[in-house]
């Protein structure tokens, strides 16, 4: 199969696949709705089990642009109790309504985490456990701290990667010949303080870079060390109002510094609205709706604000939350 914008989709490609120093990890505007795209140490803070799915389709418009998938797993070692509204994709804890108290016993939070990442004549698969420890620290805050062991694996999709003139290109003859498939471990870690309304979290991800790699093929893919920082706050309006300033920032030297800061307003815990700024990458609006006591969905779009504004029509995320039980705080 022959590639339409070819010499686009080539360059993505190259750009990403040979000592690239872009953002290397998948970009999701929805971060607000699930924390533990960004940070290890936040599974299990809702005191749930919970499953996520998610989908994201990037610049629109021209053929094989990147497309991400994933499924994430949280649960806690808290005691079920009854069924209580569904925080899969909520941006705080829900604490008792008769106290704002929690409980002085240390909890646990396990997570996993599979995702499916194609940029180009590239993809790239991840496969993640993590594990969280959760402290309190006062009557109404936890601290949590998370890690991540998983396994990271990279893939030339030769159909894709079709040149004017493959004979002559080096490169190309290398992945072709060499047959592109190899794994690498991946090591992550995060802090996470939380209570009923504010959150504040760092994380660091493939903090084992490419020391630790087996497979066959040439892989160039220069790995770094992303920095993630994300905080955030309810402010309660009324009894059916809440509005939630977040921010996410991003650190991957030699990268520029990525900062989104993200507003987000929800009705009687059933129907939200968002907006969200990329610097210099895009403008976001975001929806989302409880369809019932376990299962809510949400949706944003992408306005591209960069240099690609012209070849590409937005890019389209969606999640699903699904809740298997409610546990005690």
């Amino acid at each position: 199969m022959r590639i339409q914008n070819s010499p686009l989709i080539l360059l993505l490609s190259i750009s990403f696949g040979l000592n690239s120093h872009a953002q290397q990890l998948p970009q999701f505007s929805q971060y607000i709705n699930n924390h533990y795209l960004v940070n290890p140490a936040s599974a299990g803070w809702e005191g749930n089990t919970n499953i996520n799915l998610g989908g994201r389709m990037q610049w629109t418009g021209f053929d094989n642009a990147p497309k991400t998938s994933y499924l994430t797993f949280t649960s806690s070692s808290r005691k079920t109790t009854k069924t209580d509204y569904n925080p899969s994709i909520r941006i705080s804890q829900k604490l008792d309504q008769k106290t704002t108290s929690i409980s002085p016993a240390v909890q646990h939070g396990f997570g996993g985490i599979v995702s499916i990442d194609q940029f180009g004549s590239f993809r790239k698969m991840n496969i993640a456990g993590t594990y969280a420890v959760h402290i309190p620290i006062s009557k109404t805050f936890r601290l949590s701290l998370g890690s991540k062991v998983g396994l990271t694996n990279y893939s030339f999709l030769s159909e894709r990667g079709v040149t004017l003139t493959p004979e002559l290109d080096n490169t190309y003859q290398n992945y072709i010949s060499s047959g592109l498939n190899r794994s690498q471990l991946n090591l992550g870690a995060g802090i996470y303080l939380y209570n009923q309304n504010l959150f504040i979290g760092i994380s660091a991800d493939d903090l084992s870079r490419d020391f630790i790699s087996f497979g066959n093929g040439i892989l160039n893919f220069d790995t770094k060390i992303h920095t993630n920082i994300i905080a955030g706050y309810k402010i309660k309006v009324n009894d059916n109002f809440t509005i939630t300033p977040a921010i996410l920032a991003k650190v991957m030297r030699p990268s520029p510094f990525s900062i989104e800061p993200t507003f987000r307003f929800e009705f009687k815990e059933m129907i939200w609205a968002g907006i969200s700024y990329r610097h210099s990458d895009a403008m976001v609006g975001m929806i989302g709706c409880t369809l019932s006591k376990r299962f809510k969905i949400g949706y944003s779009f992408d306005y591209s604000l960069s240099s690609l504004q012209s070849v590409n029509n937005g890019s389209h995320e969606v999640i699903i939350g699904i809740q298997l039980s409610t546990k005690k705080k």
